[in-house]
Parts: C-alpha cells; structure tokens; sequence
C-alpha cells in the first residue's frame, strides 16, 4: 500500500496544518489514486470522495457541517461544452474564493466533475458570483443566498 494519505486543513492564517485520522474522520488504507471534494448527496455540504486502484471509490459523507455551499455548472458551446477553463469567483464581504473548471486535475487516471463547489461555512449570502470566461469574457450576478446549484449556459 502507498500508506494513508493526509488531510490538510487551513488554520485561517494562510498555513495548512496535517489532521490526525482521529481528527479527520478519514483513513482509507490503500493505493489512492485521486481525491475530489464534492457534493455527492445535493444537501449543500463538501463530501470526499477518495479513488483506489483495484478498489471501490470511498466515499466520506459530510453530516456535521452546516448545509451552507454553493454549487455553480458552467454549460459552453460546442468545442467546449464544460467550458474547461472558465474561472469562478465568489465574493461575500471582504472574502474570496477561487476555482477553475478543469479536467483531469484529481489524480492519476481521474476527473473531476464539471460544476465547481463552494463550501461557504456560516456564509448565508454572497455580494457577487463572478465568471471568467475561456475566451475572458466577464459575467456577474449577484447578491445570491448560498444552498444552491446554479446553471450559467452559454459560457466559451
């Protein structure tokens, strides 16, 4: 086996500090091949989900957390139609969060979905939903409530 892996957790300071299995809830003996944080369930929290070789997928379901995410799918046209490139930033207050829509950025013969997830913690509104196009085109929406999936169509 390649050992157990590690979860790293942020301290709010900008240091990522290593979490104990007792701490984290997770061990998953075996060969990993990728990791993606997601929401498995739609009920607005981050689940884990850990790939192994020769093995069924893991699958951590978060139930402590509070249901407060924010999922956002991005439809592109034809030559790109997961829009795979396309950036997405929320903003509530004076915080930010950051993702790019990619493919094939989880692990070794892995992907990740095409929707991107913002676990937002006591967040219960963000100011702007901001969306970076492939070619650089730039669309804004907001203020939205967070717990809830979002579909933008059209995004090249």
């Amino acid at each position: 086996d390649a050992g157990r892996g590690v979860l790293l957790l942020g301290n709010g300071e900008g240091e990522l500090v290593a979490a104990t299995p007792a701490m984290s809830g997770f061990l998953v003996p075996g060969e990993g091949r990728g990791v993606a944080a997601c929401d498995a369930d739609h009920d607005g929290r981050l689940d884990v989900a850990v790939a192994l070789h020769g093995r069924r997928l893991a699958l951590f379901r978060n139930q402590g957390a509070p249901p407060r995410g924010l999922r956002v799918r991005l439809v592109g046209g034809k030559a790109n139609p997961d829009a795979i490139g396309a950036q997405v930033i929320v903003r509530a207050g004076e915080r930010q969060w950051w993702r790019m829509v990619s493919a094939g950025s989880t692990g070794f013969a892995s992907s990740g979905p095409p929707e991107v997830h913002f676990g937002l913690g006591p967040i219960t509104e963000i100011d702007e939903l901001e969306i970076v196009c492939p070619d650089g085109r730039r669309l804004s929406l907001g203020p939205l409530p967070v717990k809830r999936r979002i579909e933008i169509d059209r995004v090249r």
